[in-house]
């Protein structure tokens, strides 16, 4: 995958019109940015899991071993908590 990001860089990096260079890796960043929010969404639906099946870790020492902000667990918690609902009723999915 981070080849097939870097091949798509070097290509566009060939473009000799810059308005078209910057117009493609936009297209680009918002298909990075897409795939982040997808891999994130189900990062947290694990992490969720692991707060309601691990008994006995606390959210600091989760955070810690995923290498995450204790604040993000707390955020995900609550999320847990209200059976897997964001604050406003949208679902964590």
């Amino acid at each position: 995958m981070v080849e097939a990001i870097a091949r798509a860089t070097r290509r566009i990096g060939r473009r000799a019109d810059p308005l078209e260079r910057a117009m493609e890796y936009g297209e680009l960043i918002a298909v990075l940015q897409e795939q982040v929010s997808l891999v994130a969404a189900e990062r947290d639906s694990a992490i969720t899991e692991v707060l309601a099946t691990v008994p006995g870790m606390s959210h600091r020492q989760l955070a810690t071993r995923l290498g995450i902000s204790a604040q993000r667990v707390d955020q995900l918690a609550k999320i847990a908590r209200a059976g897997g609902r964001r604050p406003g009723g949208h679902s964590s999915e």
